[in-house]
């Protein structure tokens, strides 16, 4: 399972069994871990993808070494052990326990770090994007000049890290757009765009002005 919001492209492994590949895989990207999961046992259900990732994420980012949660009212505790050592051959016993887990491994492939995609998004996904535009526009406004350097820097390397394929229909889609938006702009729009684009050309590459 791999959290669909990772974008970046790696190397096919070749090591001969699949959790050595998973080490081959994620060390090509940094802050990318993966871990083997397992979850209780409950007769003909499946966890959702979603739950399994949020679950993971929020555990892997516990900083206690121990937590119990108790509702005295109804008896029940939630409880978290960090960096437990595993015992040998625990796998074996796990739908021995009480409750059970499945034996059936989940390979959870993230980056603990970052937030779960979409999250606190609403409506379509048109929409969903349009606030994750806001969010980052807020976001660049609230930074140095120096931190918003570094902050492009890096996501113009997701960009190239990107799969080639969408990244091409997505250059094709946005000059499209660009050229639209152009069209639908009055003269003296057009002007001061291309009054901005000189300023900008002349800041960042020098010249002399028209000759």
């Amino acid at each position: 399972m791999v959290d669909p919001a990772l974008t970046a492209r790696v190397k096919p492994a070749t090591a001969e069994t699949l959790e050595r590949a998973l080490d081959e895989i994620t060390a090509q990207v940094s802050g990318v871990v993966w871990r083997k999961v397992f979850t209780g046992k409950v007769l003909g259900q499946e966890v959702p993808d979603d739950q399994v990732l949020s679950a993971t994420r929020a555990l892997l980012n516990i900083q206690l070494t121990g937590l119990m949660v108790v509702d005295p009212r109804n008896g029940t505790l939630n409880s978290f052990v960090g960096n437990y050592p595993a015992p040998p051959g625990f796998e074996q016993t796990l739908e021995q326990m009480q409750p059970p887990f499945s034996a059936k491994p989940i390979y959870v492939v993230l980056n603990p770090r970052s937030a779960p995609a979409g999250q606190n998004l609403r409506g379509s996904r048109a929409e969903q994007y349009q606030q994750l535009q806001q969010q980052l526009m807020d976001l660049l406004a609230k930074m140095s000049p120096e931190e918003r350097r570094q902050a492009i820097q890096q996501g113009f390397y997701a960009w190239m890290n990107a799969d080639p394929e969408i990244r091409n229909q997505m250059l094709f889609e946005g000059m499209r757009l660009s050229f639209e938006y152009w069209q639908s702009l009055s003269p003296d729009q057009q002007r001061e765009m291309m009054e901005m684009g000189r300023r900008w050309f002349e800041q960042y590459f020098g010249g002399g002005g028209n000759p």
